[in-house]
């Protein structure tokens, strides 16, 4: 459990603005320094290759020094935790309603069983008689082969020392701090009635994801509350999820009906009233 100053309900409630930057810094190294492993794997050139894991039927050997770039990381929370989670040990939802369970990436059989190549060729074709799809129309091999490493790294064979955190705590300030595209303000009380008035239904008053719509709802709406969501997003993330919705999910394109300062104003409320909630 996280212990927060309380002074993160400044943060919260939109009390500490640029001339309390000390205060939100200090805040948010608090609420996200247990995260900082996760951004430092967003340090990475988007130019540098794909992590080299060996590729034979029987190596298992630990990657060392591993660093992934952010359009890998957001590319699994978008595109597999759906099924698979955000701890790659299968979401409730895939559990209890697909015919095939999801794949346990964290288990013994699936370290034993899955080596690079099938995962990649699992990737790309998909497996017949599974709910798994190929995704070789949406991503390139590059891609692929870098989702590919990153589940192997992250839930099958990572460990602490395989990954450089470097200047982890400053590197997630500089990522969650991103502002608003186009030097759009939010505003956090209108952000508020326009979440009420168009949000609340999927995603919950709480912003917990279980909105009256959400029982129908599959996959499910996103919670905000999320320690692994509130790792991945920030001004810039939300105001792209909420104008061009995300694909394979329910979640529309807000920007065939609201303005981008209307998009503005959800994004900032969304961020400082869940993702920076102090909520344990």
């Amino acid at each position: 459990m996280i212990t927060h100053d309380p002074k993160c309900r400044l943060i919260r409630n939109g009390l500490a603005q640029t001339d309390n930057r000390s205060l939100r810094n200090s805040c948010l190294q608090q609420r996200h320094a247990i995260a900082a492993g996760l951004f430092a794997l967003m340090s990475i050139s988007l130019l540098t290759p794909p992590l080299a894991v060996a590729d034979t039927e029987t190596d298992h050997a630990h990657p060392t020094s591993v660093l992934f770039n952010a359009d890998t990381i957001n590319i699994y929370q978008e595109s597999c935790s759906v099924c698979h989670g955000d701890d790659g040990q299968g979401a409730i939802w895939g559990q209890e309603s697909l015919s095939a369970t999801p794949r346990d990436f964290t288990t013994q059989a699936s370290r034993d069983e899955l080596t690079r190549d099938r995962m990649i060729v699992s990737v790309t074709h998909g497996r017949p008689g599974t709910p798994m799809p190929g995704f070789e129309s949406q991503l390139d091999a590059t891609q692929i082969e870098a989702i590919v490493d990153y589940v192997r790294v992250r839930f099958m064979t990572a460990r602490s020392e395989d990954v450089q955190i470097g200047n982890s705590v400053q590197t997630t300030l500089e990522y969650l701090e991103r502002p608003l595209p186009g030097g759009l303000h939010g505003e956090f009380e209108r952000g508020r009635s326009l979440y009420y008035m168009n949000c609340v239904a999927c995603h919950g008053a709480a912003g917990d994801g279980d909105g009256p719509r959400a029982y129908f709802i599959f996959p499910k709406p996103r919670n905000f509350l999320d320690p692994a969501t509130q790792q991945i997003l920030n001004r810039p993330r939300l105001f792209s999820g909420i104008s061009d919705g995300v694909i394979g999910k329910e979640m529309p394109a807000w920007n065939k009906v609201l303005e981008n300062q209307d998009i503005a104003d959800i994004a900032e409320f969304v961020y400082r009233e869940f993702i920076l909630s102090d909520a344990d």
